[in-house]
């Protein structure tokens, strides 16, 4: 849940560069998508980091 939220704040960072840039619906949804999908697995490997770093052989 916490990468998902994490994704969609990518998403929104993403849609917001684009528009700064001046690009159109169609940037803004390639920009947010690509920070989206970048957002949710570098959260993904951090959850998973912290969830298993202290009792990975245990």
């Amino acid at each position: 849940m916490n990468a998902l939220i994490i994704g969609i704040i990518g998403l929104v960072i993403g849609a917001w560069r684009a528009r700064k840039r001046g690009g159109k619906a169609a940037d803004m949804a390639t920009w947010g998508l690509a920070h989206g999908f970048a957002f949710t697995v570098v959260a993904f490997f951090i959850l998973m980091w912290f969830d298993f770093g202290n009792n990975w052989f245990f």
